[in-house]
């Protein structure tokens, strides 16, 4: 009996400890270290959706918003492409540090998405709330490509875009270097085909066919940008098959 009573003893023991044990482990695994930021999701207050691609591009969201304070730092913008139900999710997650102290400063952010080659739809834009709920911020339209080249266009390389105010007047400035001095920037269409955007396509005179030896030639031109109230997007397509975006509230 005293075996028995012995043998009990030291498994309740045992059973006691492990639980105690296991208890400490779990609470020191899922305790934060204070030293590292906290990813957390934020609403963006824009999202901007340029017109124009084709289902063989690689199509692009911009979003923007604003950090509240100095404790929130940028973090990872991704996006999910439903193409059954037609809806493309759009999650901001942010950096929140465990400072003892946070400025109120507000620090703005412009995030380009690539969504990838998207198949022909209207796509419902959706963004994370920031409590996991799907709010409503637009249509996308991909259209049908109709050849197998990926733009109707051959686009010059933007590696710089300035944009200033002039008189009350805002002036867009490209900057960047060609490859080849049997080409040209040939003109800077500017469009203005969706609610919120100003389209810049820098267009080459590359034609079909040209062949020419590699020699770098920089360009550098400015056009007006057309008078538009709110925040705007400008949209600057590039040869990469990217683009360079700026948001202006004119």
């Amino acid at each position: 009996m005293k075996h028995v009573n012995k043998f009990l003893a030291k498994t309740t023991f045992a059973f006691l400890a492990a639980g105690t044990l296991g208890a400490s482990l779990s609470a020191f695994a899922v305790d934060p270290n204070p030293l590292l930021p906290v990813v957390v999701k934020i609403k963006p207050e824009h999202v901007f959706i340029p017109p124009g691609f084709d289902s063989n591009d690689n199509a692009q969201l911009v979003v923007t918003g604003a950090l509240r304070n100095t404790c929130y730092k940028q973090g990872a913008t991704t996006a999910r492409v439903d193409e059954a139900s037609k809806k493309i999710f759009i999650t901001q997650e942010a950096f929140k540090y465990n400072s003892a102290w946070c400025a109120e400063l507000m620090a703005d952010y412009v995030k380009t998405v690539d969504l990838g080659v998207v198949k022909e739809g209207k796509y419902q834009v959706l963004v994370n709330d920031g409590e996991d709920k799907p709010v409503a911020m637009g249509i996308m339209n991909i259209a049908d490509n109709k050849a197998p080249e990926p733009d109707s266009n051959t686009y010059a390389p933007v590696e710089e875009v300035v944009i200033t105010n002039k008189d009350g007047k805002r002036e867009l400035t490209i900057r960047g270097t060609l490859q080849s001095r049997c080409t040209k920037l040939d003109q800077i269409k500017i469009l203005e085909r969706a609610p919120g955007v100003i389209e810049v396509l820098p267009i080459t005179d590359l034609k079909d066919g040209m062949r020419c030896s590699r020699e770098k030639v920089e360009f550098d031109q400015t056009v007006a940008l057309p008078d538009v109230s709110g925040p705007t997007l400008v949209h600057i397509r590039s040869l990469s098959g990217g683009s360079v975006n700026r948001v202006i509230d004119l």
